[in-house]
């Protein structure tokens, strides 16, 4: 089960697939994105909503690019992890080759006491010139 909204970057309207799954008790929403900040680099962030103050709470990001038949694996950000929130956000901005589209997988999870919830998301491509 998801829910769509659209977010302006720069000059550029990104999409944003996000995550409300009916079985996850603590992890709320989830969500990564990426804008073109032009020259060959761009910005990825994500961020992780709890439903409440849990033990921890993470995300990490994935950049991804396409060749034209699949998507690879670009870079992967370090696992960004808060204790004792409800919220967790990363960013980071990474030069990339122009002239491919891209899109962000991002990893979003939640531990409290012995429950763990996890779930991946991937924002909508954009492409990089």
């Amino acid at each position: 089960m998801g829910r769509e909204i659209a977010v302006w970057v720069n000059t550029s309207l990104v999409a944003a697939t996000l995550f409300m799954a009916a079985y996850f008790r603590y992890l709320d929403d989830g969500s990564g994105n990426l804008s073109d900040l032009g020259n060959g680099k761009v910005s990825v962030w994500g961020q992780t909503l709890g439903t409440r103050k849990v033990d921890t709470i993470g995300i990490q990001t994935t950049l991804q690019r396409w060749t034209g038949s699949e998507w690879i694996d670009v870079n992967t950000g370090a696992k960004t992890t808060y204790s004792n929130a409800s919220y967790a956000y990363s960013s980071r901005e990474i030069t990339v080759s122009t002239g491919y589209y891209y899109r962000v997988k991002s990893r979003h999870w939640i531990d409290y006491d012995d429950i763990h919830e996890e779930g991946t998301v991937y924002s909508d491509s954009l492409l990089i010139n």
